[in-house]
């Protein structure tokens, strides 16, 4: 993978990535215990640039595995997901 920028929002991850090695990805997302907690196919825009938001407002706060699967390669990271502020009591 090229380019990879991760932004955990409030209630949406922004997964934003860029390579030049395929235009087709699979994007997926694991919790700790390998549970699939989301999926979805992926085609990039013409400069091979992709920007995907998650919705995360009803995850478990903690640690995911991002995996992007093209033709040619596996990508994988472990990201922090999951709503901290809407937890916290004020």
């Amino acid at each position: 993978m090229k380019n990879f920028l991760f932004n955990n929002g409030i209630g949406t991850a922004s997964i934003s990535f860029a390579d030049k090695s395929d235009n087709v990805y699979l994007l997926s997302i694991k919790d700790r215990k390998g549970k699939l907690v989301y999926n979805t196919a992926v085609v990039t825009e013409e400069k091979n640039t992709a920007q995907v938001k998650v919705p995360t407002k009803n995850m478990k706060p903690g640690l995911y595995s991002l995996i992007i699967r093209s033709a040619e390669q596996i990508f994988k990271v472990k990201v922090f997901l999951g709503n901290v502020c809407s937890r916290l009591k004020h």
